[in-house]
């Protein structure tokens, strides 16, 4: 009688394991930093959006950030111009669910607490809407 064994060597799962590991460790940067930007502009956009309803509030009426499709640059309602932060350009946007047809957006913001629902759509494919009761903004999986 011969007794087998079906069982992987030490050797063999110490290779297995290695090859793993070099590829989580090639994958993780890329991973990392793709979280990173979106997050990078949903804190943006999140920042901007509470920035002007303290005006909004402040001044007791409504206050926009503008913007031009097709660029990276938004325009505050202090006047100050832009860049979203991972400089991707807006290619789409809509706003309250309806498609913006010109070149020119505004974002309205209002003292009651509340902003327009905003849906854009940047070159690099990412996709950002709004939380309006919440003052927010975030990627849209």
């Amino acid at each position: 009688m011969t007794n087998k064994q079906n069982a992987f060597t030490l050797l063999e799962l110490i290779v297995v394991i290695t090859i793993l590991g070099v590829g989580i460790l090639i994958l993780l940067p890329v991973i990392s930093s793709n979280i990173s930007d979106s997050n990078k502009i949903e804190v943006f956009f999140t920042e901007k959006i509470k920035e002007s309803y303290k005006i909004a509030k402040e001044t007791g009426r409504p206050v926009y950030i503008t913007g031009v499709i097709g660029s990276s640059n938004l325009t505050l309602v202090t006047g100050k111009t832009v860049k979203l932060p991972d400089n991707s350009n807006i290619l789409n946007i809509k706003i309250n669910d309806k498609q913006v047809t010109g070149l020119k957006y505004s974002i309205g913001i209002y003292p009651q607490g509340i902003c327009d629902y905003f849906e854009l759509t940047t070159d690099k494919g990412k996709t950002i809407a709004s939380i309006p009761l919440l003052l927010e903004a975030r990627q849209v999986l």
